[in-house]
């Protein structure tokens, strides 16, 4: 996950410099250089539901068992019967002020080619392909407050910062091939299968972040937004990368109608235990985005 920090660091340089280059070209202190949308003063406010078409690939450790795995969307789609999405977005504010949150649901099923063991016991190999031998369940709640330092001309820089909720579970299927002390690698019998599985995880991570908003047309925006947390405190490190773009309708006298597309890039690497107990995380999802926006 090295590389990916790297790739997070040099965003966040790009999107600091943006404010210094553009304070120089607006008067901060002129309130009529705001971006359109609602009048001054006014509340406005956005439900977003999205498809995440995300891949992902890392290491996932279940019971001291360890299995590494890179499958894109469409391998999963392919491949398994364990996808089950539900994702969402909403936003209020009030001028230069504004709170978001977004939820992310999500079971993902893995076969036998999309998965390789890291620490292979003997005796034991993954269960052949045709179910899933690598199931988890993720699901992601953020909530942030975001307060824009550059408002003007068709321009929004804002600073956020919040908390990410993770609650993750790993069920891990595997072949006996042997006689194998199961109970001793803090497995479970079933028959001629080994079952490792996580049990519920859930932590807090704090972030920090940054967002900005362009406008190209009064119908047309692109978002940049990018923040880095965990710090230790719930995972390690996580991060996370979004850049999309926006065209809007309007479809009443205070109500539009927006089509969203974008790229998203979200990691983690957190981890609890020792030995058989041993339950870590250490995974990047990415993928496209695509989503219809009511804005007020």
């Amino acid at each position: 996950m090295a590389k990916g920090l790297f790739v997070v660091l040099a965003v966040v340089g790009w999107v600091c410099f943006i404010p210094s280059a553009l304070a120089a070209d607006f008067d901060m202190t002129n309130p009529d250089l705001g971006m359109d949308g609602p009048a001054v003063g006014a509340w406005h406010a956005r439900v977003t539901p999205y498809a995440w078409l995300a891949g992902i690939s890392g290491a996932i450790t279940a019971r001291g068992r360890s299995v590494s795995t890179s499958a894109s969307f469409l391998d999963l789609v392919e491949d398994s019967d364990e996808l089950v999405p539900f994702m969402g977005y909403a936003e209020v504010g009030k001028d230069r002020f504004s709170i978001f949150g977004d939820v992310f649901y999500s079971r993902l099923g893995f076969t036998r080619e999309d998965t390789v063991q890291t620490n292979p016991v003997p005796g034991l190999v993954l269960v052949a392909a045709g179910r899933a031998t690598l199931t988890t369940e993720l699901a992601i709640a953020q909530l942030a407050a975001a307060y824009d330092v550059i408002h003007a001309q068709g321009t929004a820089f804002g600073l956020y910062g919040g908390a990410r909720y993770w609650n993750a579970s790993a069920d891990l299927k595997l072949k006996i091939n042997a006689e194998v002390d199961v109970e001793a690698l803090g497995l479970r019998r079933k028959g001629s299968i080994a079952l490792a599985r996580s049990g519920d995880l859930d932590w807090v991570d704090p972030i920090i972040g940054m967002r900005v908003r362009q406008e190209i047309t009064p119908r047309d925006e692109i978002t940049l937004l990018a923040d880095i947390g965990g710090f230790g405190v719930g995972s390690e490190l996580s991060w996370q990368i979004f850049a999309g773009y926006s065209h809007d309708w309007q479809i009443g006298h205070s109500t539009e109608l927006a089509l969203a597309l974008g790229y998203r890039m979200l990691s983690v690497d957190y981890e609890e235990g020792r030995g058989t107990s041993r339950t870590a995380l250490d995974i990047l999802l990415h993928g496209p985005l695509a989503g219809l926006s009511l804005r007020w």
